[in-house]
């Protein structure tokens, strides 16, 4: 087998350090891309610094601004710029003979000032940093008992290393294949004395010093379990992976090394055979496909002593072995179903399971031949109305199930070897293992032989996935993660966490039919893919392609580098230059004037932006409604006499009890009477107030104010005959903080809803009748409202900053708490879990909305503004800085709810826009195809700087590009796309007929490739590197339907961001932020950071190309316009999310290409589609866009608020 040079399998490693190249680009083409947008703000200030009135007076004292001689220029920058780049690759390639450390044979070395030792064996070299990276792991985890490090190898010298081996986390299964820690192990020296330990020193055959190692490794492995108190999931905080290259292994033409790890040969089975032996697993080796790799089988025998139990019980006889209930969930396919079960019956040889089979609604004649089935296999049917809901079929099986293993299975698998299942309930029943899946084979791919039988993996697909009933049900079982989506993915992490780990074997292997009418006859293809794999390995066509695609990595990796160190470096410059010139004396003490010279600057600006005279005037009365839209909701909009008598007499279908928890603290006087008064007023009057006081004796006032409040609580009550107060006061002995005060409060309350009030606030009188309205018409088990900010010494009346929330959107509330006040949620769900969480503090609010919205059946957002929040010396709504603390605890909440939700490595950031606005780096999953789709009519110009900036810009290279000639007329053209095909990674594609947009994009995305489409236009631009990262982290989601960029005309003002439905004149959509420029932060920050929208513009969309292919693609009906929103609103209603990030962004001339739809011809026929566009989705746009609150005016895109007097609006809303 050429493919294992040496016995080592190169092919397997170039592709693992490719995947590890690629990955690391891929986080530095998003440094890169954050450093230039932070470059490109500095640029921005220094140049209206340089062109304002301050800089030009000054010029004589430019020197005593900035020191020309310390800061770095622009040149000097692109100077060590080019010098790192021409250096960048040559440092990469060659590092310094003198940093290695030369190892023989065995060695035990102890670094210096501590108690750890590293344990080598083998010819090769050590890095000289490797002392400071171990210990750094060591200390920054004192779990940490053991670790290892990654690796690579050299024949002659150690300078030159190639074939890196990046290696996994720990990973138990695996290292019972092979020695996966390698040549290299740091321990704790008291861990070397709990094992038969004596060192290695003796063994001077190669072979046999290997063995030796191995058994080490399992030794030093058990004796870390042993620490854990044989807790498997605390492993891998006890054996850590150092990520780096710190061994250099030496393998030499007629070296052994390669039998080395894959653990050849009798002296590595005996290891592997002590090691069963000692943890008192039961077990046999056997050989695989591949002689040099073992595969343990481990036993599935139930002991007599619990035979004798079961039978007592049971009375009746107990299998010898652990019984497997095989769960396949069907619908319409009696042909697929019969050809898994005869293959099951007549290829599986453990006999010890049963099959329930669960029909998902299948037609009257599938049923009838199910039926035919049944009779012949004796499997018990479970008929099921036809249901979105997987999981809640697969739960149906499992509550049939009588066994001890489940394995759901789906129909279109095949068995094409005896010993699969078997094998599989062996590696279920192990303590620590968690979902077991199998190696599976498509009829279009071929399968590996080759590599580990045995892989510890993140997560198991449904297709094949075996668990014991015990964990299934210790871990919750399967659970819809949204509205009719669910996969083995949630129920995987759910394992993981609860320290179980999950294998793939992969020798077991099924075979996976595509389609019932797969005719290919499972011998030939099992013949047929071995000898292709013996051809394949013979002819190393994985190992070139692998090495190719790592080298190409590495170039790119070289090159990103250079980039990024340019990029740093200029940031640091423009950094000091900035920070010198505002850090001058003479900046400072000239504060007053810049300020009054900049204030008629940006009023001239304002002017400027009206266009004319007449456009000014508009502003001003846009303004003016403002004004009056603001007047309407302070206490003008509180109920009147009657109104309030109205609502108090009200009957609600629910008898539901708010209590409403208030923690004390010192609260002021006038502040605590005005929120408790608030209270009292509620025209709903089913509430309690609960007061938990953690006020010091200094500020005994505040429980003589709150009983004088339940004494006047209780005579007013007498004179409704009713002998209970509703507050209820609660003296603490010490202040536990907001978490523990607040948590307290929760303690006393006996509501079915519990309500969330800072007790310097003030709500609404009709905020509560508002919710019983929502519980009650709507179901809502989670409620929240509008707020304002008002000055603290003053009424509500005197409001700052008006926050009309949009409807419940999860990527906005990652990313800012724009919930905020005033929550109010059924007790069911806490669940017996803590209200606030005091590590959190700061920020406890966020971290119970994030976990109380995703338990959450029905969010509702009532659209009024309904609560007053105080903002004095020392709150949250007056500063952020005032609790600094709040920043990094709401950074932890977001990251807490990310890890629950089953996200792995992805990055929190703050934003420009305030410091707990967050920008989320999602982790890329794997390296899918991207198809991008260009319909292109003539434009040469257009077309070539598109396609130049993505080729150019894009650090993303698994893309295609797939141009839609679409009945040009010039001979440049033409001539250019001969020129664009010779580029591989271009394709143009011909359609011919009048122009379809809808139709042209459906044509070519039939011909795509890419698991991801995205659409866009070729009057576009790139401008940041790691757009098409920034697209697909979201794209690749389960809940996401389309995402889209952030798109700027020519002049830098915005064109799109985000599409808001029933926008505009024609009132069908448009798009908000419209025409502002591209420094201003949007409406309470919503330009800096990705949020949930109903729709984004197809000149920049990227879907899953099977999501695009289920909803049908672009309705061809639509032929130039709406055909996008109404992709996104179909996706939306299939319970989906549209995302909008701005941190893909692009230029896009619009409709340079086609010109605009305001006259004419296109001017009818946009008349024409906005109105089959109302027509479709009337009763949407009657609802309102959900992420737009109906506070905001129609007529503009820059969420001015709407006056309710305004009648022409109101006619177009109605």
């Amino acid at each position: 087998m050429s493919g294992l040079k040496n016995g080592y399998d190169w092919a397997a490693y170039y592709a693992a350090v490719y995947e590890k190249e690629r990955k690391h680009n891929t986080m530095l083409a998003g440094q890169v891309a954050d450093l230039e947008r932070k470059q490109e703000d500095y640029r921005d200030n220094l140049e209206r610094i340089y062109a304002s009135p301050f800089w030009k007076a000054v010029k004589p004292m430019h020197h005593l601004l900035y020191d020309a001689e310390n800061v770095r220029t622009d040149s000097d920058a692109a100077h060590d710029t080019a010098e790192s780049e021409n250096n960048e690759c040559y440092a990469e390639q060659k590092a310094d003979e003198e940093s290695l450390v030369a190892v023989e044979g065995w060695r035990e070395i102890e670094i210096p000032d501590t108690q750890i030792v590293l344990l080598t064996y083998g010819a090769g070299a050590l890095e000289q940093g490797v002392f400071e990276k171990i210990k750094l792991c060591f200390n920054k985890n004192n779990s940490c008992v053991a670790a290892y490090v990654d690796e690579d190898y050299y024949e002659e010298d150690p300078a030159f290393g190639k074939d890196p081996w990046y290696k996994s986390d720990y990973a138990p299964d695996t290292l019972l294949a092979y020695n996966c820690w390698g040549h290299l192990v740091a321990v704790r020296r008291d861990l070397l004395s709990e094992i038969a330990y004596g060192g290695l020193a003796q063994c001077s055959d190669e072979l046999k010093l290997a063995a030796g190692f191995y058994d080490l490794c399992l030794r030093l492995e058990e004796a870390a379990l042993r620490r854990c108190g044989m807790a498997y999931g605390k492993m891998r905080e006890a054996v850590c992976h150092v990520e780096g290259i710190l061994y250099h292994g030496k393998i030499s033409p007629d070296s052994k090394a390669g039998n080395l790890l894959t653990g050849a040969g009798q002296a590595f089975s005996a290891v592997r055979e002590d090691a069963l032996r000692r943890r008192g697993i039961r077990a046999d080796l056997q050989y695989g496909p591949d002689p040099d790799l073992y595969h343990i089988v481990y036993d599935t025998s139930v002991s007599g002593r619990e035979r004798c139990a079961r039978a007592g019980s049971a009375g009746g006889a107990i299998a010898p072995h652990r019984e497997v209930s095989v769960i396949i969930l069907t619908k319409d396919s009696p042909a697929c179903l019969e050809r898994c079960l005869k293959s099951f019956k007549t290829r599986t040889a453990y006999r010890y399971y049963e099959w329930i089979v669960v029909d998902n609604g299948s037609s009257e004649e599938n049923r009838l031949k199910m039926e035919r089935l049944q009779k012949e296999y004796g499997f018990a049917c479970l008929y099921e109305r036809e249901t979105e809901d997987t999981a809640a079929l697969y739960r149906q099986g499992v509550e049939w199930a009588r066994g001890d293993l489940l394995l759901f299975l789906s129909d279109r698998t095949e068995i094409i070897e005896k010993s699969w299942l078997g094998r599989m309930a062996g590696q279920a029943l192990l303590r620590y293992a968690g979902a077991v899946g199998a190696g599976l084979w498509n009829t279009d791919a071929e399968r590996i032989l080759r590599g580990e039988a045995v892989c510890d993996v993140p997560l198991v697909p449904l297709t094949c996935l075996m668990v014991s009933k015990e964990k299934y049900e210790e871990t919750g079982g399967f659970i819809e993660i949204a509205e009719g989506a669910f996969d083995s993915g949630d129920f995987c992490r759910r394992l993981e966490q609860a320290g179980y780990y999950n294998v793939l074997r992969n020798d077991a292997a099924l075979r996976l039919h595509e389609a019932c009418e797969d005719k290919v006859e499972t011998e030939d293809f099992y013949t047929g893919s071995l000898q292709r794999e013996q051809n394949r390995m013979t002819a190393e066509e994985s190992l070139r392609f692998y090495r190719e695609a790592y080298e190409r990595e590495r170039k790119k990796g070289c090159v990103l580098a250079g980039k990024f160190e340019a990029a740093q470096k200029e940031s640091d410059s423009l950094s000091a230059r900035l920070g010198q010139i505002k850090g001058s004396v003479l900046w400072r003490v000239s504060k007053p004037l810049r300020s009054f010279v900049h204030w008629l600057q940006r009023t001239k600006a304002r002017i400027g932006y009206c266009g004319s005279f007449k456009g000014f005037l508009r502003k001003l009365n846009a303004k003016m409604i403002e004004n009056k839209a603001r007047s309407q909701h302070g206490t003008a909009s509180f109920p009147g006499a009657e109104e309030a008598a109205r609502q108090r007499a009200t009957r609600f279908d629910k008898a539901i009890k708010f209590s409403i928890l208030v923690p004390l603290y010192n609260t002021p006087e006038n502040y605590l009477r005005q929120a408790i008064e608030s209270v009292t007023a509620q025209t709903y009057e089913n509430w309690e107030l609960c007061l938990a006081d953690g006020s010091d004796e200094e500020h005994g006032y505040v429980e003589q104010i709150c009983r004088e409040y339940m004494e006047l609580d209780k005579k007013y009550l007498r004179s409704s005959s009713n002998l209970y107060c509703r507050i209820v006061y609660k003296k603490l002995p010490v202040n536990e903080g907001i978490s523990g005060n607040t948590n307290a409060c929760l303690s006393m309350a006996s509501g079915d809803y519990i309500a969330l009030f800072d007790h310097d606030d003030v709500l609404h009188p009709s905020v509560l009748y508002e919710y019983m309205k929502a519980i009650c018409d709507k179901g809502a088990d989670y409620i929240y409202c509008d707020e304002t900010t008002f000055k603290g010494n003053k009424t509500i009346d005197h409001m700052l900053t008006l926050h009309f929330k949009p409807d419940y959107a999860p990527d906005n509330l990652r990313a800012n708490n724009y919930i905020c006040h005033f929550s109010a949620f059924s007790r069911k769900l806490l669940d017996g879990t803590q209200l606030f969480r005091s590590e959190f503090d700061g920020s406890q609010d966020h971290d119970m909305i994030l976990r109380l919205t995703s338990r959450a059946r029905c969010v509702v957002h009532v659209p009024k503004l309904l609560y007053y929040w105080r903002s004095h010396e020392g709150s949250v709504a007056s500063d952020i800085n005032a609790k600094s603390y709040a920043i990094e605890a709401a950074r932890g909440a977001v990251a807490d709810h990310l890890k629950k939700q089953g996200f792995q490595n992805f990055e929190i950031t703050s934003t420009k826009a305030f410091e707990t606005i967050f920008r989320i780096k999602y982790e890329i999953q794997g390296n899918p195809k991207v198809s991008i789709v260009i319909p292109n009519k003539d434009h040469l110009e257009d077309l070539q700087r598109c396609i130049t900036s993505i080729i150019e810009k894009s650090t993303y290279d698994n893309y295609e590009i797939l141009v839609v000639e679409n009945n040009s007329t010039t001979k440049e053209i033409f001539e250019y796309y001969k020129k664009l095909q010779e580029n591989p990674l271009i394709k143009v594609l011909n359609y011919k007929g009048e122009f379809n947009y809808s139709r042209i994009n459906n044509l070519a995305i039939t011909r795509a490739s890419g698991e991801y489409i995205l659409l866009l236009n070729n009057d576009t631009q790139v401008i940041t590197l790691d757009w098409i990262e920034e697209l697909l982290m979201y794209a690749q989601r389960n809940d996401v339907g389309a995402v889209g960029a952030k798109l700027y005309y020519e002049d830098r003002t915005i064109q799109h961001a985000g599409v808001v439905l029933g926008l505009g004149a024609h009132r069908t959509a448009g798009h908000s932020h419209y025409g502002i420029s591209y420094h201003n932060l949007g409406y309470m920050g919503r330009l800096c950071y990705a949020q949930n929208v109903m729709a984004v513009t197809g000149a920049c969309l990227m879907m899953r190309k099977a999501l695009f292919e289920k909803l049908g693609g672009l309705d061809e009906h639509f032929a130039v316009s709406l055909n996008d929103v109404d992709l996104c609103v179909r996706a939306w209603k299939a319970g989906y999310v549209n995302v909008f990030t701005p941190f893909a962004e692009l230029y896009h001339y619009e409709s340079v290409s086609r010109g605009l739809d305001d006259a004419g011809e296109k001017a009818e026929r946009y008349n024409k589609e906005s109105e089959a566009f109302r027509r479709k989705w009337k009763d949407v746009l009657a609802q309102g866009d959900p992420y737009y609150n109906p506070n905001f005016s129609l007529d503009r895109s820059d969420f001015v608020l709407r006056y309710l007097g305004d009648s022409a609006e109101q006619n177009h809303r109605d």
